[in-house]
């Protein structure tokens, strides 16, 4: 790990003050088995001592500084989808916020647009996820140069795909999982300072439950 050795520097509490609103819509059509759910919210979230995290240059590493007071505002929306097959459905979300200034939320970029598909074999399970961002930006500095101002470092748009394959088996009181996951399979590689800041993942996870 890394830490920063500058006991000057003190961070104070974020403060959040939010206002959101919303809706839901369901229809379940009587001519076809065939349904749909759309959620829908709008929020404004007015920050005070906004804390944002610096990315170490060279190092996966990062820590926390106050940024300043910052306004954001937006929606969220999503759309559940589910066709007259009962082996698929799909999950559809967007994502929209505008601010000032976007550097004080590197983690989120303004528009996000999320697309899930969700499949039943008889074998096991299989969830596809695809996720596009717009421009985003992230605060970088140097271990060498610390008195120097921060560099924001714009990231272009950017595809993810992730797939999993898991299955669930229920004997009396146990309860056995298996998944299988590969994560960040987008063919465009986001590098910072020969750092990929996504990289692709493989995992697979067993559990056990005794209920």
């Amino acid at each position: 790990g890394v830490r920063i050795l500058n006991q000057k520097s003190k961070l104070f509490p974020e403060q959040n003050s939010i206002f959101e609103f919303g809706f839901t819509f369901d229809k379940q059509k009587t001519t076809s088995p065939i349904n749909f759910k759309t959620d829908i919210s709008f929020f404004s979230h007015n920050y005070t001592n906004k804390i944002k995290r610096i990315l170490l240059a060279g190092t996966p590493s990062s820590y926390p500084v106050n940024a300043g007071n910052i306004s954001i505002y937006g929606y969220d929306m999503k759309l559940l989808f589910y066709p007259k097959w009962d082996w698929i459905h799909f999950e559809t979300m967007l994502s929209k916020y505008t601010s000032s200034d976007y550097s004080f939320f590197p983690s989120h970029p303004p528009i996000v647009l999320n697309q899930h598909a969700y499949i039943k074999t008889r074998y096991f399970n299989v969830l596809i996820k695809m996720r596009a961002e717009s421009e985003k930006y992230i605060s970088i500095r140097d271990l060498s140069l610390l008195d120097q101002d921060l560099d924001d470092v714009k990231l272009q748009q950017a595809n993810y795909l992730d797939i999993m394959l898991y299955k669930n088996l229920n004997y009396k009181i146990f309860n056995f999982s298996i998944s299988l996951k590969a994560e960040n399979l987008q063919s465009k590689k986001l590098f910072i300072d020969g750092v990929n800041l996504f990289n692709n993942r493989y995992s697979a996870n067993v559990h056990l439950t005794i209920m």
